[in-house]
């Protein structure tokens, strides 16, 4: 479900461009978004809040009827990305067979 997902998400996010300096996840996040704050001008947390901020803000957005809907998700293309990788077939109607 959405919440638990966003809550993940924004959590973990959260902890580990803020908090895990030395660890590999922290670091390779650093590597990836660590330019931004700079040209914004923003310290670790506050960029990690205002990140988190806006995922929420605009996620809120594409969920509403007149968009995309309340089944929409960022994390939808796991599904389809692992059912591509092991050759599965999607089921019928979207159940499990």
């Amino acid at each position: 479900p959405w919440p638990v997902q966003n809550g993940l998400f924004c959590a973990s996010f959260y902890h580990f461009f803020v908090h895990d300096q030395k660890g590999f996840i922290g670091q390779f996040m650093r590597r990836t978004l660590g330019h931004y704050p700079a040209m914004f001008g923003l310290d670790d947390r506050t960029f990690a809040v205002v990140f988190v901020n806006l995922f929420m803000q605009v996620m809120g957005i594409l969920q509403l009827p007149e968009f995309y809907g309340p089944q929409t998700s960022p994390f939808n293309v796991i599904r389809p990305t692992v059912m591509m990788a092991y050759d599965m077939v999607p089921a019928v109607g979207g159940k499990a067979e």
